[in-house]
């Protein structure tokens, strides 16, 4: 039954795939839902039901994740992400670059999916508060750079989604990220992410994404690699 139950979700899946416009493939490499800009990869059933034994969960997974990766697939420049990631090539830190870059993405992705689709918003909301309550914040002994990028992750899910829990996962992030920065710096990064809910575009992620990685010190490999990154829509 479990199987057959798993089997159903994932054709629902492939046919909110399909809506728009995105192939489904079921991936035996796959460890999570991803996108190439044109198919959506999932892994094989075997692996979603050991992740999600409970049919709850998984329908809440599958669900969530086909609307977001949906999103990048609709919403995604994927030639101003590859810019924005081409500066930053070699940088030693390249791993944060790759974090932040995403983390505004997905505001980008999510809050277009809400904007548009029925549905996304709660549908998004319960992916997150899953994958919320089986890992948690990260808390006690992480290092400054950990504790800055969860704080601007939980800042950027709550600036799309707009809940309680995320408003205190945002207070929890921040306790964390006092103990290790000045307020100065706080104040600084905080002057940034105030601008979260004008992000609408890759352009204005890659761009915020630029400036909030200057503020923690990565800079990226040449300016003109930066302009590049930021003008590939004008010339595709």
């Amino acid at each position: 039954m479990h199987s057959f139950l798993t089997s159903t979700m994932l054709v629902v899946a492939g046919a909110m795939a399909r809506k728009n416009g995105i192939e489904l493939v079921i991936d035996s490499n796959a460890t999570t839902f991803s996108t190439d800009g044109h198919r959506l990869r999932i892994p094989p059933i075997a692996k979603l039901t050991k992740d999600f034994p409970e049919l709850k969960d998984l329908e809440t997974y599958i669900i969530g994740a086909v609307i977001h990766e949906a999103g990048h697939i609709r919403f995604t420049d994927r030639d101003l992400r590859a810019g924005f990631k081409r500066s930053y090539e070699g940088h030693p830190k390249y791993s944060e670059v790759n974090t932040v870059g995403q983390i505004f993405e997905d505001v980008v992705v999510e809050r277009a999916q809400c904007n548009s689709l029925p549905g996304a918003r709660p549908a998004l909301t319960k992916l997150w508060k899953l994958l919320y309550d089986r890992h948690g914040v990260r808390e006690g002994d992480v290092d400054e750079d950990v504790a800055v990028l969860d704080y601007v992750f939980s800042r950027a899910r709550h600036s799309v989604l707009k809940t309680e829990w995320t408003r205190e996962v945002c207070d929890s992030t921040l306790r964390c990220l006092s103990s290790k920065c000045t307020p100065e710096r706080i104040a600084s990064i905080d002057s940034e992410l105030a601008l979260l809910d004008l992000i609408t575009t890759t352009e204005d992620g890659v761009q915020t994404s630029t400036r909030l990685l200057a503020l923690i010190g990565i800079e990226p490999n040449s300016s003109a690699a930066v302009r590049e990154s930021q003008t590939d829509e004008s010339v595709k």
